[in-house]
């Protein structure tokens, strides 16, 4: 044992300096700037304390969506998120929301009828919706003064009775209606113009092929058909060529009337228009002739006339015994 000097006890021996430090209270490490590290920032933050654990910055700040802000919210369903694809932001997401809520509370979104709707329940959707209770109850007061008429009115009624089976709503059938009868018009519209231009075109083609004769062949052909019963001459004057034009627009149809009304009634085709009188008015035009042939000073032997009307009492001489020849 030592000796006690002045009452101060000894330290004792072996004990380390390590030792004396580990008994003394910690305290921070804390570099005193020195004068090589003053005034250089480098040496400074080099010299800062460490940061401690557990204080490091928030990955997401607040306010910013992160980018996969569909895929959570779709929560692995990929028609939820096929959804989601269609909006750039939440908020955009947030104000479809917010928009088809107020519609539905305004009544602009009416609820989807059951499958399985019983027929009270048909009726009462009905009612919401606007549609009659039957194909009649629609209002068929249409736009641009559009009246149906009596032959379409078949038409009207089975659309109607399709149209309320389907539970269309009265805007939808006035729609329809209208689209398919604007449609009718103009198709009319396109084949009467189709019709005058194969009319003018038939005229052009047998005007040029007849000449001066066009005329009277037009009335022997005109002749022939009114002598067919009526609905026989319904039948050639409303049929319709596969083109859209009218049978009797046809210069063949045109060509071979005329040569049936020559053959078949040879009188009448030198004296077209006259009707049952023709032999009376082939004979009379015949007997003046003979007057003029009586006299050799006459227009029948001598000037300009002489030949056509040489030629016209043979027509009518030969038409004459061909009528007598039937």
């Amino acid at each position: 044992m030592a000796e006690e000097t002045g009452g101060t006890p000894a330290v004792e021996a072996g004990t380390t300096a390590a030792t004396t430090e580990a008994a003394a209270p910690a305290t921070e490490a804390k570099a005193a700037p020195t004068e090589a590290t003053e005034g250089n920032p480098d040496e400074q933050k080099a010299a800062a304390p460490a940061t401690k654990t557990g204080d490091a910055e928030p990955a997401e700040k607040p306010g910013v969506w992160p980018e996969d802000w569909r895929q959570r919210t779709a929560k692995g369903d990929e028609k939820r998120l096929k959804r989601l694809e269609r909006y750039a932001s939440p908020e955009a997401l947030a104000d479809a929301l917010i928009a088809a809520q107020d519609k539905i509370a305004s009544g602009q979104l009416k609820t989807a009828l059951k499958a399985d709707a019983t027929p009270e329940e048909l009726k009462a959707w009905r009612a919401e919706n606007g549609i009659p209770d039957t194909p009649q109850g629609y209002d068929l007061s249409m736009p641009n003064g559009l009246v149906f008429g009596e032959n379409d009115k078949p038409f009207v009624d089975d659309f109607l009775k399709v149209a309320h089976e389907s539970n269309y709503k009265p805007e939808e059938v006035k729609s329809a209606l209208a689209w398919y009868f604007n449609k009718q018009e103009e198709g009319k519209a396109a084949q009467l113009q189709k019709i005058a231009e194969r009319v003018k075109e038939t005229e052009d083609v047998l005007r040029e092929e007849y000449g001066s004769d066009y005329r009277k062949n037009i009335t022997i052909a005109n002749n022939f058909v009114a002598s067919a019963p009526p609905e026989v001459q319904r039948e050639l004057t409303q049929a319709f060529l596969p083109d859209g034009t009218l049978l009797g627009d046809s210069p063949n149809f045109a060509r071979w009337v005329v040569s049936l009304g020559r053959e078949m009634n040879p009188i009448g085709s030198v004296v077209p228009g006259s009707g049952t009188n023709a032999v009376q008015a082939v004979e009379s035009e015949m007997a003046e002739i003979r007057k003029l042939m009586g006299d050799t000073n006459s227009e029948y032997w001598k000037g300009p006339k002489a030949a056509k009307m040489q030629d016209r009492y043979l027509e009518l001489q030969r038409a004459m015994e061909k009528g007598k020849g039937r």
